[in-house]
């Protein structure tokens, strides 16, 4: 039984109260015109009034799904990275309670512990967390610098969660980071940051799913239908985020912030939740990634949208969220697995229950083993910093991989991934077994009828390994060197393969 996130959260809350072909590349100019900003006055547009979004720039790409099948191509950057970040951060931190999707059960099943805590939610709505949100303590270039250090190769920050407040400076709504709160771009400040670092940038908009995220569930008194609030609110409208019944206005206003984001910072990932899903959908889509590829081509940089499920039939990297929903096996394409670095939530809470290094090198492991990479979520608190628990856990990771990176980065599934023992990766005449038992047996069958091990090595070693073979084996005494019994990684020099 598939059991989505936000199913998840909202039975938690009720029990609780892919590049582009380098031959598509044009010169074309690239002064297009992007959204039409419009006047916002002191509460900007809602829900029936939003934005309107550009026509789609001249290029090869159509605004249909035989072009995107067609024409794209799945980054090179991208199997080459094997391991990104990332980043839950917004209005959410303040109250740090239960998970990310406080917006919405402040207004139904939280609505006492909010009150109590906060005031009644009519009277300190949502929106009253704007001017507590104020990263005083946020460092771009602090965070760069530790997710480099942990082996990242790409970033995805979220641009706008559910909560529909957009943490960049928009020229579309004034309910947005670089006018309240924090008021500083903060997708602006990472994108520098990241790529200064020379990692790639990327950014999330799980904006579609705000249309009905908040509306209440409950009869307490809110400040929902306030029309003041109507350009952060909406106000929202009674329905499921999967139902697919977001007003075409609502749609457009979606569609124009998401070529604000592609106009802005130039994202070489562009990724959705599943409020996209629905086939209702497909016309913004489309247009959508047809924006964003033709741009690209202008830029020369290779980008990919990335989705779960079928929400995009062509043209994006697939999307599982955590391995529990991932693939029980090897799977060719280009795909990803996100999950968290603390279990109980995706955006920082007071009461984090944070994963362990082994565990999450095991999954980074078994991901790419099967040919996917990991897209790990962190979750800084409100003020901006990083809790330590989290630094400590990215420097576990990027150790590891300063050692065992190369079996990891760039590298091929091997059929099969794994045995009872070890998993496998491959790049070239070299076989890599990830494992932390010892003595290292490998059945033939592993290896291959045309491949013959020539040499043994542990990756951080320089020293050969002793092997031998016995009934249809390959065995290999392993030196227990590695620190914290952390996983290690055996490097077979083949003859052929």
């Amino acid at each position: 039984m598939y059991i989505s996130r936000r199913n998840l959260l909202r039975n938690a809350a009720l029990f609780t109260t892919s590049s582009l072909s380098t031959t598509c590349w044009a010169d074309q100019p690239t002064d297009l015109p992007g959204p039409r900003v419009i006047g916002l006055g002191t509460v900007g547009p809602d829900i029936h009034n939003g934005a309107t979004p550009a026509a789609i720039p001249d290029g090869p790409f159509q605004a249909t799904w035989q072009s995107m099948q067609r024409l794209y191509r799945p980054p090179h950057w991208f199997n080459e990275a094997k391991f990104g970040i990332f980043i839950h951060w917004g209005l959410y931190s303040v109250p740090a309670y239960h998970n990310e999707w406080y917006a919405r059960h402040m207004y139904g099943a939280f609505a006492q512990w909010h009150t109590n805590h906060f005031g009644p939610p009519d009277k300190f709505g949502y929106k009253d967390f704007i001017p507590l949100f104020t990263a005083r303590n946020f460092d771009p270039d602090s965070w760069a610098e530790l997710f480099k250090k942990s082996g990242a190769k790409y970033v995805v920050p979220v641009a706008e969660h559910h909560d529909g407040f957009a943490m960049w400076d928009s020229a579309l709504t004034p309910w947005c980071a670089g006018k309240m709160g924090p008021k500083r771009d903060i997708i602006g400040d990472l994108a520098h940051a990241i790529r200064k670092q020379n990692m790639v940038f990327g950014v999330s908009s799980h904006r579609m799913e705000h249309h009905d995220f908040m509306y209440p569930t409950t009869k307490v008194k809110t400040d929902l239908f306030d029309p003041r609030y109507a350009g952060f609110y909406g106000p929202p409208v009674p329905g499921d985020m999967n139902d697919g019944n977001a007003s075409v206005a609502f749609q457009n206003d979606w569609l124009a912030r998401c070529q604000e984001l592609i106009d802005k910072y130039e994202p070489q990932m562009l990724w959705f939740d599943n409020g996209v899903n629905s086939r209702s959908y497909d016309r913004v889509k489309l247009e959508c990634a047809a924006y964003y590829y033709n741009r690209a081509l202008r830029w020369h940089k290779e980008v990919t949208i990335s989705t779960k499920g079928t929400a995009y039939l062509a043209g994006s990297v697939t999307d599982f969220e955590k391995s529990s929903r991932g693939p029980k096996s090897s799977l060719g394409g280009c795909w990803q697995i996100d999950d968290q670095i603390a279990d109980n939530s995706w955006g920082y809470v007071s009461n984090l229950h944070y994963r362990t290094v082994h565990s999450i090198i095991g999954e980074l492991i078994d991901t790419v083993s099967k040919g996917g990479n990991l897209l790990l979520n962190i979750s800084p608190k409100a003020d901006g910093t990083i809790p330590e628990e989290q630094r400590e856990i990215l420097l576990g990771i990027g150790a590891w991989l300063d050692v065992n990176g190369e079996a990891i980065y760039g590298s091929e599934p091997w059929k099969p991934f794994s045995d009872r023992q070890f998993h496998f990766t491959t790049k070239k005449n070299v076989l890599y077994a990830l494992g932390d038992q010892s003595p290292a047996v490998i059945p033939f069958t592993v290896l291959g009828q045309a491949a013959k091990v020539t040499r043994v090595r542990m990756l951080g070693q320089s020293a050969n390994l002793l092997f031998s073979i016995s009934d249809s084996n390959l065995i290999v005494d392993v030196p227990r060197a590695v620190p914290n019994e952390l996983p290690f990684v055996l490097k077979l020099s083949l003859l052929e393969i």
